[in-house]
């Protein structure tokens, strides 16, 4: 079986063009959810939080983070 590839917080701000610092604030409101931790803390992800970032930025331009989060999790948005 292969492994998927896992990124870091740095890696996936890179890839997708935001800060770090902005991930960590999205990973605190449980927007973006890591697959993995190590060891020392590092929070790892899967390809597949770039959609995730991507409906989050698209959610947000019309409703603020904690909304996002609902509509997410499958509640209603407004």
């Amino acid at each position: 079986m292969a492994r998927r590839r896992l990124y870091t917080m740095g890696e996936i701000a890179a890839l997708v063009g935001l800060s770090r610092q902005t991930l960590h604030a999205w990973a605190r409101r449980g927007l973006i959810v890591p697959v993995a931790v190590t060891e020392g803390g590092h929070r790892l992800f899967s390809g597949k939080v770039v959609r995730r970032i991507d409906e989050i930025r698209a959610l947000s331009a019309d409703l603020p983070l904690d909304r996002v989060r609902d509509v997410l999790r499958g509640g209603r948005g407004r």
